[in-house]
């Protein structure tokens, strides 16, 4: 609930335009944090059950993840440089911020998914609110004090994730997550073998879900932008809600029995998205005139995409952890192309006919094509449990 009142201000503030702007910077942070942050996290999510069987303390991820961090902040001065001399200030200064975006909510997530996959789902659960709290009582006070546009509003949001980082952290070692024990030397080779397919893969699937924008935006459809992002992104805080609890129940889950409860969880998030996405469209136009401006209710009906849409993430996310723990990653490579071409080939088809109402038709589908193939392949790698069949006594 506190997401969606963030949505309900900052689209009382952004004109159409400035929205799809703000649509186009976050898609440049969310990639680089895609890109760089989510396959060494992944590793790290992977890696903490053995640690702690084995008395290796999680303050090996800390050294990890520091070096990570200087590593990315060092790259980012240097693109802010480059981008300042062939380019103009206001450009550098936004990629810059979105670049640091991408970099803190690294920490913000990385956080939250250790204290989760350990079983301290309520402190998992606060971060996630002081994460909110923060980024509305910050927008608040800023617009008393500036002309609120995309880039500050991703810089407000970037000090608020910042804060509650540290805050989150502070809690982590005040309620022991990080426990004693021997520290290991993390091995970079083996980290790149693991996370390089999901490198890879998570480019090919922001181009599949993001691209749209980096295409449309500069061709002087921002307004049409703004307009998909802003209503289906209400759908899909709907829908990360409602999947964040299911997720803080059940992944854990999918870690300590090695994938092996992966149909199981399938089953309960699929009745999940059907569940929301029913309640999405049946009360679309309340949920936007409430959360938005009167002039986006003839647009709620796009609410249902960011749903399913979202749905589809947690899905394949969830296959995509459990195969990773059984599998080599390289798998992830094949299945973002499938995605990444058949988005293609669907907004090729509705090329004459494309309009803020049918944007979201080639991204539904690609992620309906991506789970099918990524479904098939699991199965034909031989690891997935079988459904038990009963024998019948003649």
């Amino acid at each position: 609930m506190l997401q969606l009142y963030y949505i309900k201000i900052y689209t009382n503030i952004l004109s159409l335009s400035e929205l799809g702007h703000y649509a186009y910077w976050i898609t440049v942070a969310y990639f680089f944090s895609a890109f760089v942050f989510v396959p060494f996290d992944n590793y790290q999510q992977s890696r903490i059950y053995i640690w702690k069987k084995n008395g290796v303390s999680l303050r090996s991820a800390i050294q990890f993840n520091l070096i990570l961090l200087f590593g990315c902040a060092l790259i980012i001065a240097i693109v802010a440089i480059l981008t300042l001399i062939f380019f103009s200030l206001h450009i550098a200064l936004a990629l810059t911020i979105s670049l640091f975006y991408g970099l803190v909510l690294h920490v913000s997530n990385a956080s939250r998914n250790l204290a989760n996959n350990l079983n301290y789902r309520s402190m998992a659960a606060s971060f996630l609110i002081i994460d909110s709290l923060l980024k509305i009582i910050i927008l608040i006070i800023l617009q008393r004090f500036v002309v609120i546009d995309g880039i500050i509003l991703i810089a407000s949001a970037t000090l608020a994730i910042l804060l509650s980082s540290a805050i989150s952290l502070g809690l982590m070692l005040r309620g022991g997550v990080f426990f004693a024990g021997t520290t290991e030397t993390i091995n970079i080779k083996e980290v790149f073998e693991f996370s390089y397919p999901i490198s890879i893969s998570a480019i090919l699937n922001w181009l599949q879900l993001q691209g749209y924008k980096l295409v449309l935006v500069p061709f002087g459809a921002a307004e049409a932008v703004g307009i998909f992002s802003t209503v289906s992104s209400i759908g899909a805080a709907c829908m990360a809600s409602a999947g964040s609890i299911y997720a803080q129940m059940k992944t854990p889950e999918i870690y300590r029995s090695n994938g092996r409860s992966i149909n199981a969880y399938l089953g309960g998030v699929v009745a999940l998205i059907v569940v929301v996405a029913l309640c999405g469209w049946l009360f679309s136009g309340l949920i936007i005139s409430l959360l938005t401006t009167k002039n986006l209710t003839v647009y709620a009906n796009l609410l249902v995409f960011g749903i399913l849409v979202e749905g589809g993430n947690l899905i394949l996310g969830a296959m995509g952890i459990a195969h990773s723990l059984n599998r080599s990653t390289s798998l992830f490579i094949g299945i973002g192309s499938i995605g990444l071409f058949s988005c293609i080939v669907a907004f090729a088809v509705l090329f004459n006919w494309l309009n803020v109402m049918n944007i979201g038709y080639p991204l539904l589908f690609s992620q309906i094509a991506t789970g099918l193939c990524m479904w098939n392949m699991m199965k034909r790698s031989g690891w997935m449990p079988q459904p038990k069949q009963s024998k019948i006594d003649v």
